[in-house]
């Protein structure tokens, strides 16, 4: 296959033409000239394939130097800092090389974890959704979110279809079809619990828990692996609440509305009371959720049978979360 049959010779004579001197090529530029910002992942793929020439599944420095000639035979070699800042703008882990990414491998959560959203402050996150709002109206919209990637590295590829429209459900807080910084979207909780003010999840907490109770219940539990779930719940008041009130309190840690808790959820429960509480251990993790999933599938329900009949109108698992020990939830 010949890159022409990807993109327009037209527009690739026009990226050639503005990178003729030494020095001056600039891949952002050269993308955006000659059509590759626009394409779908399979046709950057395809592209990926033309230009890795020794079917590695990568592209090396040797061949990254000779890109320009993909495009034209006549083409010049890069310069060696053109080279080295390209490829370093693609190398996204360091191994000295650039990988085509699997479509449908874009994981919000990880992502955000990885390139260290988790730990921004909520004015560094607004500044992050300012920087995604590339229209700046005030909203992230489904167009904007499939060059998500894009804003980190201009050699990234565009999410696909799939993983956009999941993104953009975990972020559309009020089901508008776009993303608001005003009113922060489970998707930015996730990094960071940014812009705490507004939090619907925070807010949604302390109409039903005392802020003084969750104050100490985080107090006590600052260092790592001091959690206990029995402990917290005591101290945060959760231990005195209705079944409906920690049915509510579930359906808030519930970040993704599956339905379940799922450990990844669970390993930021603290930051679900306070945007500055700390995450979970793997160990409190493991301990939380062995306490809690009843039948071993490695989440945890809303809904489930009791094992003590004199409890038959509590017919929900979470509101005897005020009872866990590190072996089970039973009730009394």
């Amino acid at each position: 296959m010949a890159i022409t049959d990807i993109l327009s010779a037209k527009d690739i004579e026009s990226a050639l033409s503005s990178c003729l001197a030494e020095d001056s090529f600039n891949y952002k530029s050269f993308f955006s000239t000659v059509g590759l910002s626009s394409k779908t992942p399979d046709q950057i793929k395809k592209v990926f394939g033309i230009l890795d020439q020794d079917k590695s599944g990568f592209i090396e420095e040797e061949e990254l130097q000779l890109f320009l000639k993909n495009f034209s035979s006549s083409a010049r070699v890069l310069t060696s800092a053109e080279t080295k800042a390209f490829l370093a703008a693609g190398d996204t882990d360091g191994d000295g090389k650039i990988g085509v990414e699997a479509a449908d491998s874009f994981n919000y959560k990880t992502f955000f974890v990885k390139v260290g959203l988790n730990s921004k402050s909520k004015d560094q996150l607004a500044k992050v959704f300012g920087i995604l709002d590339q229209d700046r109206s005030g909203f992230i919209e489904e167009d904007e979110l499939k060059l998500f990637l894009q804003n980190f590295s201009a050699s990234a590829r565009a999410l696909t279809d799939a993983e956009t429209k999941a993104f953009l459900a975990a972020g559309d807080s009020d089901g508008d079809g776009k993303i608001g910084v005003d009113a922060p979207p489970t998707v930015l909780l996730d990094a960071s619990c940014a812009l705490d003010s507004t939090a619907r999840f925070k807010m949604s907490l302390t109409d039903i828990l005392s802020p003084s109770d969750i104050a100490a219940a985080l107090r006590d539990c600052q260092a790592p692996d001091s959690f206990s779930p029995k402990k917290f719940f005591q101290i945060s008041g959760m231990s005195k609440k209705s079944s409906s009130q920690l049915k509510e309190i579930f359906r808030i840690l519930d970040n993704d509305q599956s339905g379940f808790i799922e450990e990844d959820e669970l390993k930021y429960f603290l930051q679900r009371f306070e945007c500055g509480a700390r995450v979970l251990t793997a160990s409190e993790t493991k301990t939380f959720l062995a306490a809690a999933d009843h039948d071993g599938d490695g989440k945890i329900g809303a809904e489930g049978s009791t094992r003590d009949n004199r409890k038959k109108a509590s017919r929900h698992i979470f509101p005897t979360w005020h009872e866990v020990s590190v072996t089970s939830f039973a009730p009394i």
